[in-house]
Order: structure tokens, then sequence, then C-alpha cells
């Protein structure tokens, strides 16, 4: 997908329907409908808006990877337990994946589409996001830290 086309098109996932739809902006309608059974709940999509990758929450462990030249399921990605959100770095070198059924966060290379480790974060992971101060340069003594490159929201039981 190219960049022109990722501003036009938004894909959601239908954890009902087993499937992600990419609607048009610009029509608002939804143009097509991919199949990524078992229970989609979570979309992102690298910043070339070559690759969407789509997690399940009932499947346990996968993100489904799309190629959205063809809006097909070019693979699946094995990770922690019971996925929650996806974020990818700006750079588009690194997804993170909140796994809330084993409290960690999966670092995925979106090169090779691999898990490279888990990160334990405590119980319950379910939001992510990654921002551009991942990608900034340490600052000198004289400057304040960067805040945290992640951030993870907790799924709430109760």
């Amino acid at each position: 997908m190219s960049r022109s086309r990722l501003t036009a098109r938004v894909p959601t996932s239908n954890n009902a329907a087993a499937s992600v739809s990419v609607i048009d902006t610009a029509t608002r309608t939804v143009v097509d409908t991919i199949p990524v059974d078992p229970s989609p709940v979570s979309v992102a999509i690298s910043p070339d808006g070559a690759k969407v990758y789509v997690g399940h929450d009932n499947a346990g462990n996968q993100v489904s990877v799309i190629d959205s030249a063809t809006n097909t399921v070019a693979h699946v990605i094995t990770v922690d337990n019971n996925v929650g959100g996806i974020a990818i770095t700006p750079d588009g070198t690194t997804a993170f994946v909140a796994n809330f059924g084993d409290g960690t966060v999966s670092v995925v290379d979106v090169a090779s589409d691999t898990v490279v480790e888990p990160i334990a974060v405590g119980a319950g992971p379910l939001g992510i996001a990654a921002t551009p101060c991942a990608l900034t340069p340490v600052p000198p003594a004289s400057v304040p830290p960067v805040p945290a490159a992640l951030a993870i929201a907790p799924r709430f039981t109760g």
C-alpha cells in the first residue's frame, strides 16, 4: 500500500466476524474484507504502509501479517499469550506486541517478522504505543532525559 493509498484507507479488526475491513476514508465505504481467523482485536500499520499487523485475542498467541498490496495474510507470527495492542516504531524497524495473558511485550523485527525477545512488564498489558522518542539520540547531560518510548496500559479486571 503506497503512502498516498494508506492515507485514504483504514483497516479495522472485526472480532466476531474474524476479519479485517479496509475502509476508504474518502467514500466512507468498506472496499475490502480480509479473513483473519480467529478473533482479531488490534491493528497496526507499518510506516511505509506495506504491512498490516493484526493481533488475535482468542487465538492466544498469534499476529497475522497482511501484505497491503494484495490484502492477503502473508504469514502468522507466534508471540506470547493473549495478544492485546500492537505498536510499530516510527522508523518501521520494530513492532511491540502487548501480551496480557503472560504479562509480556514481544519485540518483533519487522524486516523478518520474527520475535527477537519478550520483555516482562507486569500483569495484563493491553494497550501499547511507540513514540518518536525511541529514535532520539541520547542528549548531553545538560538536557533532561527523554521520556520512555513505550507506553503500556494494563488490562483492568473486575
